[in-house]
């Protein structure tokens, strides 16, 4: 009973990812223009933004809920992987919410993980370079 109340929960967090789905697309559409992207960066936005406008997805989206997983969680591991190549700004400068871009990308990855067949989830995550086990600090070396 109690994985039944958590996977409904985590169907309910999903659910308002997915409602993030406009604001993401424009979030992608506005950063094409970045300069500090490469074009095959760009081309990789753009493919995005198509693949979640079409019909024709691993999971139609005719089918509800279900259909739309898989859009959310392509949004969120290609800005993760731009953000790993180019820097979180920019993406955060267009992002004019108060809860982190990364953080929430991260979070639905982790969602999504649970309602996706895992050849689909392989397929979407492990195909767009993005890489989990990446530690992204900056250091100083202080000189005594």
């Amino acid at each position: 009973m109690v994985i039944i109340m958590r996977n409904q929960h985590s169907k309910t967090l999903l659910k308002e990812a997915i409602t993030l789905i406009p604001r993401l697309l424009r979030l992608l559409f506005r950063t094409m223009g970045d300069r500090r992207l490469h074009v095959n960066q760009k081309v990789l936005l753009l493919g995005t933004i198509l693949y979640v406008l079409s019909p024709l997805d691993f999971l139609p989206d005719f089918i509800p809920f279900t259909g739309q997983v898989d859009d959310i969680l392509l949004l969120a591991v290609v800005i993760l992987s731009i953000m790993q190549q180019v820097g979180h700004s920019v993406f955060q400068e267009r992002w004019k919410d108060q809860q982190s871009l990364s953080d929430m990308a991260r979070w639905i990855l982790k969602l999504a993980s649970s309602f996706l067949p895992s050849s689909i989830y392989e397929r979407i995550v492990r195909g767009s370079g993005y890489r989990d086990d990446i530690i992204d600090v900056k250091y100083y070396v202080h000189e005594d």
